[in-house]
């Protein structure tokens, strides 16, 4: 349709002109979804020539072309590209529409997401609380658009461990949309997805599934079983069954989400592979090691197909890899591979990223395998050291890393270094995520085996 609508636009208005680019800019968006990431990028790129030519370049045309841009670009992953274009397009927004218009706020919203991304969540945070508080003015608090940003907010609470802080700004934001949009809309069945997901790293699974399984309901009703967010849904249920240690249900979950995205979206698509990714989990903590390389593989040319090998999501899928190997016993190989990893992520995202710490840490857990305990603390070191500059001391990641390097410890026969930490690791773990939760059983667990081991 609109190539058609492209051709008889071409031959009544000429190439000049901007309803001419405008389909261009349409088609592009298409090919965007598709994950057609450069074929998109290549008609954006005629898009804008024709709108600086026709319109100038303080048009709210060039500018919306310059943020579509971006947004592939941060898709891609090349987040410094998509920085640059998203500021030249905030500078023009403030010329011509002001600080105090709903376009410009959305400008801070994309540029908040590109930092999410790089793991600066202070500077995202930032700017969507400018961005929110253009929206309070101008649109008002019964506005989704404020609602959604509140969301956005949660989100950066909810990765830097502040669960409470998260389902709190998440609980505003399903009583906007329920005032203003009704229950039967897929934005509030996402932020009962949003408000799931905090629960599910909270421990709380019971909680999670009861918001996962009433979104399903709604996007079932709204949008169909035939869906990208239906099966997203599927597939954060399976999440917390495998959490539970439910294997063969969340297997049987994960395989019914592959089937509606091979359908509707294809086996080239990134969320086609994630879900490969996440069966392919299931496996590794089945210990059939074997069948989930398969799988990785499978995900990583996929990867490689659609977003490059610089990418976050291609690196993380040769870090899954490397898990299993290890498990496998191959150490050398899983050590190449997180060297890899750890490559591309220092490309992309740079050293003081929280995944680049988590790379650090596989790598560790590596050597640690190999008993080479020194090099395994000196890096469990170094990756504690970005995670306590980025996350805080008060996050759950940082203290697995205390729990991994008591482990080493442990095995050093230095329990007392063991206990010291494992004692730390205890005391984030029931702040931040509380008793109940598996993760505290487990640091209890071991600190009464090195207790033991001490004879006390």
């Amino acid at each position: 349709m609109y190539e058609e609508c492209r051709l008889i636009r071409k031959k009544v208005l000429g190439i000049d002109h901007p309803d001419y680019a405008t389909t261009l800019n349409n088609m592009a968006m298409v090919y965007s979804l598709q994950c057609k990431y450069e074929d998109a990028l290549e008609l954006y790129e005629e898009c804008r020539l024709i709108y600086k030519k026709v319109l100038g370049i303080d048009h709210p045309s060039y500018a919306a072309t310059l943020n579509n841009m971006a947004l592939v670009y941060s898709k891609q992953g090349k987040y410094e590209d998509a920085l640059q274009l998203h500021e030249e397009c905030r500078l023009i927004k403030e010329k011509v529409l002001g600080t105090d218009h709903p376009d410009y706020a959305n400008t801070l919203n994309n540029m908040a997401t590109v930092y999410l991304g790089q793991g600066k969540y202070e500077d995202a945070l930032e700017l969507y609380e400018e961005c929110r508080l253009i929206y309070k003015k101008v649109l008002g608090i019964d506005h989704p658009e404020y609602a959604t940003t509140l969301s956005n907010i949660a989100y950066v609470y909810e990765k830097q461990g502040k669960y409470e802080d998260a389902l709190e700004l998440y609980e505003e934001c399903r009583l906007i949309y329920k005032k203003v949009l009704g229950i039967d809309h897929p934005s509030y069945a996402a932020t009962l997805n949003n408000m799931a997901v905090a629960y599910t790293s909270q421990g709380k699974y019971e909680d999670a599934l009861q918001l996962h399984e009433e979104s399903r309901l709604i996007q079932r009703k709204v949008l169909g079983i035939d869906h990208p967010s239906y099966a997203t849904t599927l597939s954060w249920i399976a999440t917390v069954y495998s959490n539970q240690g439910k294997h063969e249900d969340a297997l049987q979950l994960y395989e019914e989400c592959r089937l509606i995205q091979k359908k509707v979206l294809g086996i080239d698509h990134p969320d086609y592979a994630t879900t490969l990714n996440n069966i392919a989990l299931v496996y590794d903590m089945q210990g059939k090691y074997e069948d989930a390389l398969e799988l990785y593989e499978e995900c990583r040319l996929i990867y490689k197909k659609v977003l490059g090998i610089d990418h976050p999501s291609y690196a993380a899928t040769l870090n899954n890899m490397a898990v299993a190997y290890t498990s496998l016993g191959k150490y050398e190989d899983a050590l190449q591979l997180h060297e890899e990893c750890r490559l591309i992520k220092k490309k992309v995202l740079g050293t003081d990223h929280p995944d680049y710490a988590n790379t650090l840490n596989n790598m560790a857990a590596v050597y640690v395998g190999q008993g080479k305990y020194e090099d395994a603390l000196q890096l469990y070191e170094e990756g504690l050291l970005i995670q306590k500059k980025l996350l805080g001391i008060d996050h759950p990641e940082y203290a697995t890393t205390l729990s991994n390097m008591a482990f080493v410890y442990s095995n050093q026969g230095k329990n007392e270094d063991a206990l010291k930490l494992l004692e730390e690791c205890r005391l984030i773990q029931k702040k931040v995520l509380g008793m109940d939760h598996p993760f505290y059983a487990e640091t209890l667990s071991w600190i009464a085996y090195v207790k033991k081991q001490m004879g006390s």
